[in-house]
């Protein structure tokens, strides 16, 4: 074999054992793998709503209003994780939370990684 093809092996069975290392992940902590669409990158994600609120606005109104279970609420910053009943509706979350005059920031609670053997 040539050196060459000795390492595309090598890169090849690190992405494996990654990516056999975030499906073992996903299916024991109801964490789900998702690829973000502006560079490729793997990543993981629990569906949670990662907000920030508009100071003296109150997190638990916001999600009763949106239909959202307060998953964890920050005691520094105006803000928390909330959790819909289904992760498949929490793009559609975000988008309508982004027009909410007392939100100041709404995203996927997401970590994304490098894929690649370094």
């Amino acid at each position: 074999l040539g050196d060459v093809y000795k390492r595309q092996v090598v890169k090849k069975s690190v992405l494996a054992q990654r990516m056999s290392a975030l499906e073992n992940y996903s299916r024991t902590q109801n964490t789900y793998v998702i690829r973000r669409s502006s560079d490729n990158r793997l990543g993981t994600t629990d569906g949670a709503v990662l907000i920030y609120l508009h100071s003296g606005v109150s997190l638990s109104a916001v999600a009763i209003e949106f239909g959202l279970t307060i998953k964890h609420e920050f005691s520094a910053l105006n803000g928390g994780l909330l959790m819909p009943s289904s992760v498949y509706s929490t793009d559609q979350i975000i988008a309508r939370l982004l027009l909410d005059s007392r939100v100041r920031s709404a995203e996927l609670n997401a970590n994304y990684y490098l894929v690649e053997a370094q």
